[in-house]
């Protein structure tokens, strides 16, 4: 079984410690071995989740808003600040290490699409958050044994929490989403083709 990676601050490192964490000197970061608990670290611990964009929102990403230049000075600055593993389950892929992952949150008040940042994952665990994709590849059922193996779930909590992911999936896909990449503004990078304004943004406007 894979070693866990935690996500820590400098000030949880003596609590992870004395709870059995290790410190891994090449990655230098913290994770469970094998033989330990990992119920203790459970708020430490990455959690796989489902990703799925509403079906209005398709084809509008922030790869589609900005040019391929840009788009891989991204992905290098997100592989070279995880070190070229995964963050989630620190592992990586066969025929890669990383793919790179754009986190949204849903503002299902306003029906806003919102950037949160980028995250580094290895090819199975990106599979996980685009479930959705994976079935209509057939590889609905791998992708859903890579989540229970992840997260420590029985089959029965995998499926429930599918079904759920895809159950607000149709209820998001029911609305026009206005797209917000202001985060992008963090890194000093402003989209050219998108207007400042993300209220005037619309996913539905695009195919």
């Amino acid at each position: 079984m894979r070693n866990k990676y935690l996500n820590i601050s400098k000030a949880d490192e003596h609590q992870v410690r004395a709870l059995g964490a290790r410190r891994d000197p090449v990655r230098k970061r913290w994770y469970v071995p094998d033989h330990v608990d990992r119920q203790l670290f459970s708020k430490w611990i990455p959690f796989l989740s489902i990703e799925l964009v509403p079906q209005t929102c398709w084809y509008s990403n922030v790869r589609s808003n900005i040019s391929p230049d840009i788009w891989e000075t991204l992905k290098k600055r997100t592989f070279h600040k995880a070190e070229y593993v995964c963050e989630v389950c620190g592992s990586k892929g066969k025929s890669w290490p990383v793919e790179c992952h754009e986190i949204w949150s849903y503002d299902d008040q306003l029906h806003i699409q919102r950037l949160q940042g980028l995250i580094a994952l290895c090819p199975p665990c990106h599979e996980v958050k685009h479930m959705g994709f994976a079935n209509t590849q057939g590889r609905g059922e791998i992708a859903m044994q890579h989540l229970a193996t992840i997260n420590h779930w029985s089959i029965q909590k995998t499926n429930e929490y599918v079904l759920n992911c895809f159950h607000l999936w149709q209820q998001r896909s029911q609305h026009p989403w206005t797209l917000d990449i202001t985060w992008l503004e963090t890194l000093g990078i402003t989209a050219p083709n998108i207007d400042r304004d993300p209220l005037k943004t619309s996913c539905s406007a695009r195919p």
